[in-house]
């Protein structure tokens, strides 16, 4: 027969292993994160287009590659931005946050993106200039620690002229992600499976394709 006093000991150690696995995962807020932020990185890429029109005197679309990676760098600095904090709100917290909420979001959002954005334009350029040929691969070193040093002032004079369009985008962010968040609390649990995602992709290719292939001169007024 086992005495009490034998057992307990093992049970304690059982209960406070080091090794016992105490993750648990809020796949509701990972989903609900990613479906906005998967939104937050396409406003991010539509604003650099919309940006570089403002400083245009005869605005016009640019070029595809410098497109390309240029919206790669806003897409970067709104999923820098956003992820973090769309899930520290979304995690233990039930149910879709309130239109005020998400307005605070897309507000920092809005007043943080252009600044980090702009300290990630100089080494896209670097590989624009590297894709079209102007610089060769073996300058690829130099010139990256160069746009390193070159993010401040891109930082300061993107983050002023862009403001105002990140303002705007950041007023989109609100509006869609307490959209998608609402969906992603209906009941149906299919629905809440799939259609946050779908309106992402939906809102998304809505503004990046507006950006894309909108009336130049109206998109250097809204910006």
């Amino acid at each position: 027969m086992t005495r009490q006093s034998d057992t307990a000991p093992k049970m304690e150690m059982r209960r406070f292993s080091p090794y016992r696995d105490t993750t648990i995962v809020d796949w509701e807020s990972v989903k609900l994160t990613s479906a906005v932020t998967l939104y937050s990185c396409a406003l991010g890429a539509a604003a650099v287009l919309v940006s570089f029109l403002v400083r245009m005197n005869a605005p016009q679309h640019m070029t595809p590659i410098p497109s390309m990676f240029f919206s790669l760098a806003g897409a970067l600095a709104a999923l820098l931005i956003t992820w973090p904090s769309i899930y520290w709100i979304a995690s233990g917290n039930e149910g879709p946050r309130s239109l005020w909420q998400w307005s605070v979001i897309g507000l920092v959002y809005g007043l943080l993106m252009p600044f980090l954005t702009g300290a990630l334009l100089p080494l896209s350029a670097v590989f624009v200039e590297l894709t079209i040929g102007t610089i060769k691969l073996g300058q690829l070193w130099s010139q990256s620690w160069n746009a390193v040093f070159q993010a401040p002032a891109y930082s300061f004079i993107h983050g002023t002229i862009g403001i105002f369009t990140g303002l705007l985008a950041g007023a989109l962010l609100g509006i869609g992600g307490w959209v998608i968040d609402r969906i992603n609390s209906i009941s149906n649990p299919i629905a809440r499976r799939y259609c946050p995602w779908a309106m992402s992709l939906i809102l998304g290719s809505i503004v990046v394709g507006f950006a894309v292939f909108g009336s130049p001169e109206t998109l250097a007024r809204l910006g």
